[in-house]
């Protein structure tokens, strides 16, 4: 037999939490993930960039760099007055005058000697010369230009020849032995001395020789004209 006192008071039963801790926890959540998303937005944007570094610059060491000019030596070009090589052969080159010769050059008649610069012809005769090389190489241009087969025979046995320079004996003896005092030089002053030697005479001895070789040359292509008919010449020259 179970006995109730009714003097006691009712006590409820209990179903869960409480609604302040329920907000406790709520709160405490938030501001978790608030600091949590803090965090990373703190560390995509500040932590992880790099690192900045000073660099500190001597203004001393600055000057003396700038004092300094990065210079390059360009190769000495072959139209210019001086002395190169160029394979196995030396080219010794002056204003107006060209001497060539092997390295196992061994006497003054070795060294080939022209004008570097050609004759200076005027354009006439340039295109008379031109136009020789045509008819003798391209049969269907000298049929336009109607050249026939006996003014071709004459064209071919003219020698032209190309405009090179012949010293005399006595020039060439001279040029070889500056040649000789410049390549058995050591070096420094005395070097530089003997070049500027040679290539002077060089000069001397072209300009003494360049213009009778030019009344030469010019004579032989004046024969072209006497070839060809007056309408071939103004055809080939005005073409």
């Amino acid at each position: 037999m179970t006995i109730t006192d009714r003097n006691a008071p009712d006590t409820p039963a209990k179903t869960g939490m409480d609604p302040k801790t329920r907000t406790i926890i709520a709160i405490t959540g938030l501001l978790a993930c608030l600091l949590i998303g803090g965090g990373i937005v703190y560390w995509l944007l500040f932590a992880s960039s790099p690192k900045r570094r000073e660099v500190k610059v001597d203004p001393a060491e600055q000057a003396a760099a700038a004092r300094t000019p990065n210079i390059r030596v360009a190769p000495q070009r072959r139209d210019v007055p001086g002395i190169v090589k160029t394979d196995d052969e030396w080219v010794v080159r002056g204003t107006t005058g060209e001497m060539r010769l092997k390295d196992k050059a061994a006497s003054a008649t070795d060294p080939a000697y022209r004008f570097p610069d050609g004759m200076k012809l005027p354009p006439e005769q340039v295109s008379l010369l031109a136009g020789r090389f045509r008819i003798l190489h391209d049969e269907a241009m000298a049929a336009e230009w109607k050249v026939t087969p006996q003014q071709a025979d004459k064209l071919r046995a003219l020698q032209i020849g190309a405009s090179t320079m012949n010293p005399s004996p006595q020039q060439r003896d001279e040029l070889w032995k500056l040649w000789t005092q410049y390549s058995s030089a050591s070096g420094g002053q005395g070097k530089v001395d003997a070049q500027k030697k040679l290539i002077e005479k060089l000069d001397e001895v072209s300009k003494s020789l360049f213009e009778p070789a030019r009344k030469q040359y010019t004579a032989k292509i004046d024969e072209i004209k006497k070839i060809l008919s007056a309408e071939q010449v103004e055809t080939i020259t005005k073409r």
